[in-house]
Order: structure tokens, then C-alpha cells, then sequence
């Protein structure tokens, strides 16, 4: 099979590799879409932090957010058909400690990760994955199934954060995480929702998801625009998807009262500073969000009802092999694409 290969910073090779054979317990896929996340093109960099610690070694093939159909079943699994349009959580716990028992495989501190951490992804033809971490998705377009992944992200910081429809929400990014968090929000019923970034077109984009409010971050103030769009009362709920230092201390300055901040940005080893005693003095609660945890089923009934609409996140689709030039171009720039489909 043809698949995309990085063997070291920025050494990336689209290649033959041996096809996968599923194990006992595992389903083989073939690969119909697959998104490029910025997690990829940090795995690419090699600047991941499960790298710079040595928790994570190269080569490795890429690709956490994907679907793709049942092409065969290894031992033990009997419940799926061939044919059948899946996807797989990205994190693989190590199923023993007290963090899987629990259902939080996603900060198992022994876990793998699919096309992160020490296991390869669907950034090839076909890919393995455990029938335990594996989810049906219907009749649902392979485009649609390959935002599971991202939209479970959302979904599990919009959880952590506890949404109410009392709450109102500042969503702090206009990527794609930024607009699944503004999307997943107003489904859980958010009183207002609010997406602050620094592109015209997403924010345009957000609006026209939903978002009761924008705010450009290149042109106006946050913290002021803020604090004029709660009335002074600041948001109950900030959620940030960019992994930028400087948001977080204005987070601190823009939520509320007894509000809750959820960090759910790749901060890539880069520092806060952080006023704590805004954190004391208003009673805050702030909590990191990694992986899409256990809503990954939640996320697809999301997808799938239309309540999360992920047509226009998908600004370009992509073969494989035009691969390495995307993740360069998109390193530089992202422009105003929002989420590139491969479609091996």
C-alpha cells in the first residue's frame, strides 16, 4: 500500500509500506478520508511534547481523524460487517490502570495514541485499529465521519466546562476546533456564544453556524469587547482552542465571577504568564481538555442529526501524494483553509 511516512523533523516520504493485518481484537480499514490536524504537522516538526520528553519516537505514519470501510476482521471480532464505514478513537489506553477503568484512556499515562504516539495512522491506504476503540457510522458521509475525531474534542471540552443554557460562552479560535466548540456549545443549549479569532472569512463562517457574536481579535480589544457583550459581567464559560500564552491570561481577565475556563490548545512547550490571583480572587476554575475522551458516540449523533455542521470546515481535499507540500505550505500559513481532506 502507498502510505505517508515521517522519519524524522520534517522528513516526510510518501512511500510503499507493507499493508496492516489486523490482530485478535482488531479491525482492518481502508481509508476513505482523512484530516490534517495541526497535532500532524507538530508531529512533523517533531516538537509534539510526547516528543520533546522522549514519550514518542519517530518514523510514524499520520492521521488520527479519518474514516474509513471494514476490509477485514481479525480474530475475535464478529460484530462488524465487511463494508461498513468506521472510525476509531485516537487514544489507546493501556486498559489496566485506574484512569482506563474509569473511562479516561485519554491521559492513560502509558497510552498510545493512533498517528501520535508510538502507533501508526490513516494517513495511508489502509490502517488497523482495536474493535474496542472502533465506532459505526452509519450511512454517514466519509467526509462527515472523518470530523468525529474533532467534533469529540469539542464535545468533551464543552462537557468538562459543564454548559448550561444559562451560560454564556466565549469560544477563543476560529479554527476548526474553535468552530466545533461554538457549534457544540449552542447545541447544549448555551444562552449566547460568542467566537473571537483573527479571520474575516471563519469569522464570517461562525456566524453563519450560529454564533450569536464575533469578535475580530485583530482589530478590537478582547477583554473590552468582552466585557461590553456580557455587560460587564464577563462570560461564564471560556473555552480555548488555539494554544496561544497570551489568551490565557486574558481569559482570566474576560470570564466571570465563579466562571470556568477550559484549555483544550496545543501550547507546543510555550509558556503563561498568568495573573493568579485573578483565580483566587473570583473563585475561577480552569481545567485542560485533551482528546475527545469518552464522547466520541456523542459526537457522532451531533454529526449526524446536523446539529454540527462540518460541510464548510472542509476548505480543501487533498491526495495523499500532494502531502508534503500541504503540510509545508500550511506550517508557513494557514491561510484562511480551515481543515485539508486526504482522501487516499
Amino acid at each position: 500500500m502507498k502510505a505517508l511516512r515521517v522519519h524524522g523533523p520534517k522528513q516526510m516520504v510518501y512511500e510503499e509500506a507493507p499493508r496492516p493485518e489486523p490482530g485478535p481484537g482488531e479491525v482492518l480499514a481502508r481509508v476513505k478520508a482523512v484530516g490534517l490536524c495541526r497535532t500532524d504537522i507538530e508531529v512533523w516538526e517533531n516538537r509534539l511534547y510526547h516528543y520533546t520528553v522522549g514519550k514518542a519516537k519517530l518514523p510514524v505514519i499520520p492521521g488520527h481523524e479519518w474514516s474509513g470501510v471494514v476490509e477485514a476482521l481479525g480474530p475475535g471480532v464478529d460484530d462488524l460487517r465487511i463494508g461498513e464505514l468506521i472510525t476509531c478513537e485516537t487514544a489507546l489506553g493501556c486498559g489496566l490502570c485506574q484512569l482506563c477503568l474509569s473511562g479516561r484512556q485519554n491521559i492513560c499515562q502509558s497510552r498510545i495514541e493512533m498517528g501520535i504516539i508510538n502507533r501508526d495512522g490513516a494517513m495511508a491506504e489502509y490502517v488497523v485499529a482495536p474493535r474496542s476503540t472502533t465506532h459505526q457510522l452509519g450511512d454517514m458521509d466519509p467526509v462527515v465521519g472523518a470530523f468525529a475525531e474533532p467534533t469529540a474534542v469539542a464535545t468533551y471540552a464543552v462537557n468538562q466546562a459543564g454548559v448550561t443554557p444559562a451560560d454564556r460562552v466565549l469560544a477563543l479560535g476560529d479554527g476548526p476546533i474553535g468552530l466545533l466548540l461554538t457549534q457544540v456549545a449552542l447545541a447544549y443549549g448555551a444562552r449566547s456564544v460568542v467566537t473571537a479569532g483573527r479571520s474575516a472569512a471563519k469569522l464570517r463562517l461562525a456566524r453563519e453556524l450560529g454564533a450569536t457574536e464575533v469578535i475580530d481579535t485583530g482589530s478590537e480589544d478582547l477583554v473590552a469587547r468582552g466585557r461590553e457583550l456580557t455587560d460587564g459581567a464577563g462570560f461564564d464559560v471560556v473555552l480555548e482552542a488555539v494554544g496561544a500564552p497570551h489568551l490565557v491570561q486574558q481569559a482570566l481577565e474576560v470570564v466571570a465571577v465563579r466562571g470556568r475556563i477550559i484549555l483544550a490548545g496545543s501550547y507546543v512547550g510555550a509558556l503563561s504568564t498568568i495573573d493568579a490571583d485573578l483565580i483566587v480572587c473570583k473563585e475561577l476554575r480552569m481545567l485542560g481538555s485533551i482528546g475527545g475522551g469518552t464522547n466520541y458516540e456523542e459526537a457522532i449523533a451531533l454529526l449526524g442529526s446536523g446539529r454540527v455542521r462540518v460541510d464548510a470546515l472542509a476548505t480543501r481535499r487533498a491526495s495523499l501524494a500532494d502531502a508534503p507540500a500541504v503540510f509545508e505550505q500550511l506550517a508557513e500559513d494557514a491561510g484562511d483553509d480551515l481543515k485539508v481532506i486526504f482522501e487516499p
